[in-house]
């Protein structure tokens, strides 16, 4: 496995007002993909209720890691 494989990814959804199916299967998509790689993916959702609602009814939150705090979510992508 190369360096560039081992992505750490920070996914910024505090300006998102909307979560549809397409982006919940995204999100788990690429979660796996860097998941596979030897990567990370973390959520940051910060003050957005709405979303982190949505992610948690889903369980999304269960398997990729989210966070209102964006430092422990910077902690976490490095981890």
């Amino acid at each position: 496995m190369s360096a560039a494989g081992k992505r750490r990814l920070l996914v910024d959804l505090t300006a998102v007002s909307f979560l549809a199916s397409i982006g919940i299967r995204s999100i788990i998509a690429n979660a796996k993909a860097q998941h596979n790689r030897g990567g990370r993916m973390v959520l940051f959702v910060g003050e957005n209720a709405t979303v982190a609602k949505t992610l948690a009814a889903t369980g999304i939150d269960s398997l990729v890691p989210m966070f209102t705090d964006l430092p422990d979510a910077k902690r976490a992508a490095l981890a």
